[in-house]
């Protein structure tokens, strides 16, 4: 077991969670991780310790502080066709990969003020863009010890 009570974790599509927990069940005799997202603290996730790849530790403050600062340096992601489907920017998202959600913010970015210059609205990149920098601003605000909307600020002005 490599997490504890009090532990801030990312799990896929939860995103950010805290572990309240590490509780047996009796009838199965299987321990578990109980957590939250910090998004809704209302519901319970509960993690089989044997399932504990699919959770990994929130960034360090060092490598937060190292992730911004690289973000000038970092390539855009592959988009072989000029429309990118929800699926593909959803299989992205879900990696769990700080690094990789920076990235699709910055191409994002770089796609939606594209085809607004040409008079056009990219829903999917405007929809994508705002999950990818709620995930990555939650991991990041956690990471500082800061609000989530300095954690937005300091990702929008990369």
């Amino acid at each position: 077991m490599c997490f504890k009570k009090g532990d801030y974790v990312v799990k896929g599509n939860d995103g950010v969670c805290l572990i309240d927990d590490v509780v047996e069940k009796a009838e199965s005799g299987i321990t578990y991780y109980m957590m939250h997202s910090i998004r809704d603290e209302s519901e319970k996730i509960f993690l089989p310790l044997e399932n504990e790849d699919k959770i990994r530790p929130v960034l360090s403050e060092e490598d937060a502080i190292k992730l911004l600062n690289s973000a000038r340096d970092l390539n855009d992601i592959e988009i072989p066709k000029e429309r990118i489907s929800a699926d593909k920017y959803d299989k992205i998202i879900s990696k769990m990969d700080v690094e990789t959600l920076l990235r699709t913010i910055l191409t994002a970015k770089k796609r939606i003020n594209s085809k607004s210059q040409k008079g056009k609205k990219s829903t999917v990149d405007e929809h994508f863009l705002s999950l990818a920098k709620s995930r990555l601003s939650d991991e990041i605000a956690i990471s500082l010890n800061i609000e989530k909307r300095e954690a937005i600020m300091k990702i929008d002005a990369i």
